[in-house]
Protein backbone atom coordinates (compact mmCIF):
# COMPACT_ATOMS: atom_id res chain seq x y z
CA UNK A 1 0.00 0.00 0.00
CA UNK A 2 1.52 3.34 -1.09
CA UNK A 3 1.47 6.52 0.96
CA UNK A 4 -1.58 7.92 -0.82
CA UNK A 5 -3.57 4.75 -0.18
CA UNK A 6 -2.52 4.72 3.50
CA UNK A 7 -3.68 8.32 3.92
CA UNK A 8 -6.97 7.50 2.21
CA UNK A 9 -7.51 4.44 4.44
CA UNK A 10 -6.67 6.47 7.55
CA UNK A 11 -9.15 9.20 6.60
CA UNK A 12 -11.84 6.60 5.94
CA UNK A 13 -11.19 4.90 9.32
CA UNK A 14 -11.36 8.26 11.09
CA UNK A 15 -14.65 9.09 9.35
CA UNK A 16 -16.07 5.71 10.37
CA UNK A 17 -15.07 6.32 14.00
CA UNK A 18 -16.85 9.69 13.97
CA UNK A 19 -19.93 8.07 12.44
CA UNK A 20 -19.88 5.32 15.07
CA UNK A 21 -19.68 7.91 17.83
CA UNK A 22 -22.66 9.79 16.37
CA UNK A 23 -24.63 6.55 16.01
CA UNK A 24 -23.85 5.72 19.63
CA UNK A 25 -25.08 9.13 20.78
CA UNK A 26 -28.26 8.74 18.73
CA UNK A 27 -28.84 5.23 20.07
CA UNK A 28 -28.41 6.49 23.63
CA UNK A 29 -30.80 9.39 23.01
CA UNK A 30 -33.27 7.06 21.31
CA UNK A 31 -33.17 4.60 24.21
CA UNK A 32 -33.70 7.41 26.76
CA UNK A 33 -36.65 8.63 24.70
CA UNK A 34 -38.08 5.09 24.66
CA UNK A 35 -37.50 4.68 28.40
CA UNK A 36 -39.35 7.93 29.14
CA UNK A 37 -42.24 6.88 26.90
CA UNK A 38 -42.48 3.42 28.47
CA UNK A 39 -42.51 5.03 31.92
CA UNK A 40 -45.46 7.18 30.87
CA UNK A 41 -47.37 4.38 29.18
CA UNK A 42 -46.49 1.39 31.36
CA UNK A 43 -49.51 -0.63 32.48
CA UNK A 44 -50.69 -0.37 36.07
CA UNK A 45 -49.56 -3.10 38.45
CA UNK A 46 -53.08 -4.51 38.70
CA UNK A 47 -56.73 -3.57 38.63
CA UNK A 48 -57.42 -0.30 40.41
CA UNK A 49 -60.74 1.01 41.63
CA UNK A 50 -61.43 4.60 40.67
CA UNK A 51 -64.54 6.00 42.37
CA UNK A 52 -66.50 2.87 41.57
CA UNK A 53 -64.91 1.92 38.24
CA UNK A 54 -62.21 -0.73 37.69
CA UNK A 55 -60.04 -0.46 34.60
CA UNK A 56 -56.82 -1.60 32.97
CA UNK A 57 -54.28 0.48 31.06
CA UNK A 58 -55.20 1.35 27.50
CA UNK A 59 -53.83 -1.41 25.24
CA UNK A 60 -53.48 1.10 22.41
CA UNK A 61 -50.92 2.95 24.53
CA UNK A 62 -48.94 -0.25 24.99
CA UNK A 63 -49.01 -0.85 21.24
CA UNK A 64 -47.74 2.69 20.72
CA UNK A 65 -44.83 2.04 23.08
CA UNK A 66 -43.89 -1.02 21.00
CA UNK A 67 -43.96 1.07 17.82
CA UNK A 68 -41.61 3.61 19.41
CA UNK A 69 -39.02 0.91 20.10
CA UNK A 70 -38.87 0.29 16.33
CA UNK A 71 -38.61 3.99 15.40
CA UNK A 72 -35.40 4.79 13.49
CA UNK A 73 -33.47 8.04 13.59
CA UNK A 74 -32.31 9.82 10.47
CA UNK A 75 -28.66 9.22 9.58
CA UNK A 76 -28.20 12.90 8.79
CA UNK A 77 -29.53 14.35 12.06
CA UNK A 78 -30.80 13.40 15.53
CA UNK A 79 -34.42 14.05 14.52
CA UNK A 80 -37.05 11.28 14.34
CA UNK A 81 -38.74 10.65 11.01
CA UNK A 82 -41.72 12.63 12.21
CA UNK A 83 -39.45 15.68 12.08
CA UNK A 84 -39.98 16.58 15.76
CA UNK A 85 -37.66 16.38 18.70
CA UNK A 86 -39.08 14.58 21.78
CA UNK A 87 -39.31 17.88 23.67
CA UNK A 88 -40.68 19.94 20.78
CA UNK A 89 -44.06 21.45 21.72
CA UNK A 90 -44.84 23.36 18.51
CA UNK A 91 -47.30 20.67 17.39
CA UNK A 92 -47.88 19.03 20.78
CA UNK A 93 -51.46 18.76 22.04
CA UNK A 94 -52.21 20.38 25.38
CA UNK A 95 -53.31 16.95 26.66
CA UNK A 96 -49.84 15.61 25.95
CA UNK A 97 -48.21 18.61 27.62
CA UNK A 98 -50.41 18.12 30.68
CA UNK A 99 -49.40 14.45 30.88
CA UNK A 100 -45.73 15.34 30.55
CA UNK A 101 -46.02 18.02 33.25
CA UNK A 102 -47.95 15.65 35.53
CA UNK A 103 -45.13 13.11 35.20
CA UNK A 104 -42.58 15.76 36.20
CA UNK A 105 -44.76 17.07 39.04
CA UNK A 106 -45.54 13.75 40.68
CA UNK A 107 -42.19 11.97 40.41
CA UNK A 108 -41.60 12.66 44.11
CA UNK A 109 -44.61 14.43 45.65
CA UNK A 110 -44.83 15.33 49.36
CA UNK A 111 -46.54 12.73 51.51
CA UNK A 112 -49.16 13.38 54.15
CA UNK A 113 -47.76 15.68 56.82
CA UNK A 114 -44.69 16.63 54.75
CA UNK A 115 -43.93 20.19 53.66
CA UNK A 116 -43.93 20.60 49.89
CA UNK A 117 -40.52 21.28 48.35
CA UNK A 118 -40.01 24.38 46.22
CA UNK A 119 -39.45 22.27 43.09
CA UNK A 120 -42.77 20.46 43.61
CA UNK A 121 -44.65 23.74 44.05
CA UNK A 122 -43.09 25.12 40.87
CA UNK A 123 -44.04 22.02 38.87
CA UNK A 124 -47.52 22.03 40.40
CA UNK A 125 -47.99 25.67 39.42
CA UNK A 126 -47.11 24.84 35.80
CA UNK A 127 -49.54 21.93 35.85
CA UNK A 128 -52.32 24.14 37.21
CA UNK A 129 -51.66 26.68 34.46
CA UNK A 130 -51.93 24.02 31.76
CA UNK A 131 -55.10 22.62 33.33
CA UNK A 132 -56.59 26.13 33.37
CA UNK A 133 -56.07 26.37 29.60
CA UNK A 134 -57.52 23.01 28.53
CA UNK A 135 -61.00 22.96 27.03
CA UNK A 136 -63.50 20.31 25.91
CA UNK A 137 -62.52 20.79 22.26
CA UNK A 138 -58.91 19.89 23.09
CA UNK A 139 -60.15 16.47 24.22
CA UNK A 140 -62.65 16.24 21.33
CA UNK A 141 -65.50 16.19 23.86
CA UNK A 142 -68.93 17.26 22.62
CA UNK A 143 -71.04 18.75 25.44
CA UNK A 144 -74.12 16.63 26.00
CA UNK A 145 -77.71 17.68 26.44
CA UNK A 146 -79.86 16.58 29.34
CA UNK A 147 -81.63 14.07 27.10
CA UNK A 148 -78.43 12.53 25.72
CA UNK A 149 -77.92 8.90 26.67
CA UNK A 150 -74.63 7.05 27.14
CA UNK A 151 -73.60 4.19 24.84
CA UNK A 152 -75.31 0.95 25.85
CA UNK A 153 -72.85 -1.48 27.41
CA UNK A 154 -73.63 -5.07 28.50
CA UNK A 155 -73.34 -4.45 32.24
CA UNK A 156 -75.52 -1.32 32.28
CA UNK A 157 -78.95 -1.31 33.87
CA UNK A 158 -81.65 1.16 34.84
CA UNK A 159 -80.86 3.31 31.78
CA UNK A 160 -77.08 3.24 32.11
CA UNK A 161 -74.64 4.46 34.74
CA UNK A 162 -75.03 7.98 36.18
CA UNK A 163 -71.28 8.53 35.74
CA UNK A 164 -68.85 7.27 33.11
CA UNK A 165 -65.06 7.46 32.86
CA UNK A 166 -62.78 7.97 29.86
CA UNK A 167 -59.29 6.63 30.52
CA UNK A 168 -56.46 8.70 28.99
CA UNK A 169 -53.28 7.29 30.54
CA UNK A 170 -51.85 5.86 33.75
CA UNK A 171 -48.40 5.32 35.24
CA UNK A 172 -47.21 4.44 38.73
CA UNK A 173 -46.99 8.20 39.34
CA UNK A 174 -50.43 9.37 38.19
CA UNK A 175 -53.64 8.53 36.36
CA UNK A 176 -55.48 10.86 34.01
CA UNK A 177 -58.96 10.67 32.57
CA UNK A 178 -62.35 12.34 32.17
CA UNK A 179 -65.47 11.84 34.28
CA UNK A 180 -68.85 12.50 32.65
CA UNK A 181 -71.88 13.05 34.91
CA UNK A 182 -75.46 12.93 33.74
CA UNK A 183 -77.83 15.71 34.74
CA UNK A 184 -78.50 15.47 38.48
CA UNK A 185 -75.80 12.82 39.03
CA UNK A 186 -73.28 12.88 41.88
CA UNK A 187 -70.00 11.26 42.75
CA UNK A 188 -70.66 10.57 46.45
CA UNK A 189 -68.42 11.86 49.24
CA UNK A 190 -65.20 9.84 48.96
CA UNK A 191 -61.52 10.07 49.89
CA UNK A 192 -58.11 9.87 48.19
CA UNK A 193 -55.79 8.24 50.77
CA UNK A 194 -52.29 9.73 50.57
CA UNK A 195 -53.01 11.16 47.13
CA UNK A 196 -52.77 14.48 45.30
CA UNK A 197 -55.34 15.49 42.71
CA UNK A 198 -56.38 18.20 40.30
CA UNK A 199 -59.78 18.56 38.60
CA UNK A 200 -60.80 20.84 35.73
CA UNK A 201 -64.35 21.21 34.38
CA UNK A 202 -64.60 20.71 30.62
CA UNK A 203 -68.27 21.69 30.21
CA UNK A 204 -71.31 22.19 32.39
CA UNK A 205 -71.17 23.03 36.08
CA UNK A 206 -70.25 21.05 39.19
CA UNK A 207 -70.62 21.74 42.88
CA UNK A 208 -67.70 20.41 44.94
CA UNK A 209 -67.87 20.08 48.72
CA UNK A 210 -64.40 19.59 50.23
CA UNK A 211 -63.57 18.10 53.62
CA UNK A 212 -60.40 17.65 55.69
CA UNK A 213 -60.06 14.69 58.00
CA UNK A 214 -59.20 15.43 61.64
CA UNK A 215 -57.46 12.37 62.98
CA UNK A 216 -56.77 13.73 66.47
CA UNK A 217 -59.16 15.45 68.87
CA UNK A 218 -58.79 19.22 68.48
CA UNK A 219 -58.37 21.77 71.22
CA UNK A 220 -61.51 23.67 70.23
CA UNK A 221 -64.08 24.06 72.99
CA UNK A 222 -66.69 23.92 70.23
CA UNK A 223 -65.71 20.44 69.11
CA UNK A 224 -68.73 18.50 67.94
CA UNK A 225 -69.72 15.61 70.16
CA UNK A 226 -69.94 12.28 68.34
CA UNK A 227 -73.51 11.17 67.70
CA UNK A 228 -74.89 8.26 69.71
CA UNK A 229 -74.41 5.12 67.66
CA UNK A 230 -74.42 1.37 68.21
CA UNK A 231 -70.94 0.12 69.26
CA UNK A 232 -70.49 -1.67 65.94
CA UNK A 233 -70.71 1.65 64.04
CA UNK A 234 -68.48 3.81 66.26
CA UNK A 235 -65.36 2.60 64.44
CA UNK A 236 -66.73 3.96 61.16
CA UNK A 237 -66.86 7.56 62.45
CA UNK A 238 -64.43 10.15 61.09
CA UNK A 239 -64.11 13.65 62.59
CA UNK A 240 -63.73 16.17 59.76
CA UNK A 241 -63.99 19.78 58.66
CA UNK A 242 -66.19 20.98 55.84
CA UNK A 243 -63.78 23.45 54.23
CA UNK A 244 -65.71 24.71 51.25
CA UNK A 245 -68.62 24.23 48.89
CA UNK A 246 -68.01 25.91 45.55
CA UNK A 247 -69.30 25.74 41.99
CA UNK A 248 -66.96 25.32 39.02
CA UNK A 249 -67.45 25.78 35.27
CA UNK A 250 -65.12 25.57 32.28
CA UNK A 251 -64.12 29.18 32.95
CA UNK A 252 -63.04 28.36 36.52
CA UNK A 253 -59.54 27.40 37.56
CA UNK A 254 -58.89 23.82 38.64
CA UNK A 255 -59.83 22.34 42.01
CA UNK A 256 -56.72 20.98 43.77
CA UNK A 257 -56.47 18.45 46.59
CA UNK A 258 -53.55 17.05 48.60
CA UNK A 259 -53.13 14.24 51.16
CA UNK A 260 -53.88 16.80 53.92
CA UNK A 261 -56.15 19.38 52.29
CA UNK A 262 -59.56 18.94 50.62
CA UNK A 263 -58.81 15.22 50.39
CA UNK A 264 -62.44 14.18 50.78
CA UNK A 265 -64.99 15.63 48.40
CA UNK A 266 -68.40 15.19 46.85
CA UNK A 267 -69.04 16.25 43.25
CA UNK A 268 -72.56 17.11 42.03
CA UNK A 269 -73.67 17.95 38.50
CA UNK A 270 -75.56 21.27 38.51
CA UNK A 271 -78.13 22.37 35.91
CA UNK A 272 -77.41 19.62 33.38
CA UNK A 273 -74.72 17.16 32.26
CA UNK A 274 -71.11 17.96 33.01
CA UNK A 275 -67.61 16.60 32.45
CA UNK A 276 -64.28 17.20 34.11
CA UNK A 277 -60.70 16.17 33.51
CA UNK A 278 -59.13 14.47 36.52
CA UNK A 279 -55.55 13.71 37.57
CA UNK A 280 -54.79 11.61 40.66
CA UNK A 281 -51.29 10.99 41.98
CA UNK A 282 -50.49 8.28 42.66
CA UNK A 283 -53.44 6.32 41.26
CA UNK A 284 -55.85 4.37 43.42
CA UNK A 285 -54.32 1.00 44.34
CA UNK A 286 -55.93 -1.18 47.05
CA UNK A 287 -52.76 -3.27 47.23
CA UNK A 288 -50.87 -0.16 48.37
CA UNK A 289 -53.52 1.08 50.87
CA UNK A 290 -55.03 3.52 48.37
CA UNK A 291 -58.59 2.29 48.05
CA UNK A 292 -61.64 4.51 47.59
CA UNK A 293 -63.86 4.85 50.68
CA UNK A 294 -67.32 6.43 50.78
CA UNK A 295 -68.88 8.52 53.55
CA UNK A 296 -72.06 10.25 54.59
CA UNK A 297 -72.35 13.41 56.70
CA UNK A 298 -74.12 13.01 60.04
CA UNK A 299 -75.97 16.31 60.07
CA UNK A 300 -77.17 15.89 63.64
CA UNK A 301 -73.57 16.28 64.92
CA UNK A 302 -71.90 19.39 63.48
CA UNK A 303 -70.50 22.65 64.86
CA UNK A 304 -69.57 25.87 63.05
CA UNK A 305 -65.93 26.69 63.85
CA UNK A 306 -65.37 29.75 61.64
CA UNK A 307 -67.31 31.53 58.92
CA UNK A 308 -65.87 29.03 56.42
CA UNK A 309 -65.11 25.89 58.45
CA UNK A 310 -67.67 23.59 59.95
CA UNK A 311 -66.76 20.57 62.03
CA UNK A 312 -68.74 17.46 61.15
CA UNK A 313 -68.77 13.75 61.78
CA UNK A 314 -68.60 11.45 58.79
CA UNK A 315 -69.52 7.79 58.75
CA UNK A 316 -67.78 5.42 56.37
CA UNK A 317 -70.35 3.54 54.29
CA UNK A 318 -70.46 1.05 51.45
CA UNK A 319 -70.62 2.35 47.89
CA UNK A 320 -74.13 3.84 47.57
CA UNK A 321 -76.39 1.54 45.52
CA UNK A 322 -77.58 4.40 43.29
CA UNK A 323 -74.03 5.20 42.21
CA UNK A 324 -71.92 3.24 39.80
CA UNK A 325 -69.44 4.23 37.13
CA UNK A 326 -69.22 2.89 33.61
CA UNK A 327 -66.58 3.38 30.92
CA UNK A 328 -66.47 5.14 27.55
CA UNK A 329 -63.75 5.38 24.88
CA UNK A 330 -61.61 8.49 25.07
CA UNK A 331 -61.91 10.37 21.73
CA UNK A 332 -59.08 12.88 22.16
CA UNK A 333 -55.37 13.00 21.29
CA UNK A 334 -53.28 10.09 22.47
CA UNK A 335 -50.56 10.74 25.01
CA UNK A 336 -47.23 9.97 23.31
CA UNK A 337 -43.74 11.47 23.09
Amino acid sequence: MNEHEEQKAGSFKQAMNVADQRDGQRDEATQQHINDEQLLLQPPKGRRRLCGVSHLANTRSLALAKVLTRDKWSASSAVPRSGMMPGDSNMTSIVQRIARQALATFRSPPRAGEEAAKSFLEHQSKLRSLMTEVRAADLKLVPRRADDSSPVLPYQHHGGPPVTYMHICETDQFSMGVFLLKSGASIPLHDHPGMHGILKVMYGKVRISCFDRLERPGGSTQAAAPPPLPPAQVGALRRSLLRSTEEYTEESGPCVLSPDRDNLHQIDAVDGPTAFMDILAPPYDPDDDRDCHYYKVLTEAQVTITEKDQEVWLMEISQPPDFWCGAEPYPGPEVCF
